[in-house]
């Protein structure tokens, strides 16, 4: 079981997509803690949460910080990942979805 950190395509299927393992998972909310709102949103490994175009930034600005302050290898990787969707979603104007597979 993973997440899906997803741009939808119209029909509801996603068009770029990046699983997130649990372990990588819990080390993002392990370290964001209470103190970033936006990630706080997908501290539920196994609830869906959306990100309209207008929060993608402060999610995208959260992340980063996330990532300078991770040390697993992996889960920088699978921040960067998924900085890469929300950074297409952006320009294309498209809310991200995270999504309890």
């Amino acid at each position: 079981m993973s997440m899906d950190v997803a741009i939808l395509g119209v029909d509801g299927k996603p068009k770029k997509s990046v699983s997130l393992d649990i372990d990588s998972h819990s080390d993002i909310v392990e370290i964001a803690n209470e103190q970033y709102l936006m990630i706080a949103r997908i501290r539920d490994y196994y609830e869906d949460a959306e990100f309209s175009v207008s929060e993608l930034t402060q999610l995208r600005d959260e992340l980063f910080q996330v990532l300078k302050k991770i040390s697993s290898p992996n889960s920088k990787s699978k921040i960067i990942e998924i900085l890469a969707v929300i950074d297409e979603a952006k320009k294309k104007n498209q809310a991200v979805h995270f999504i309890a597979d």
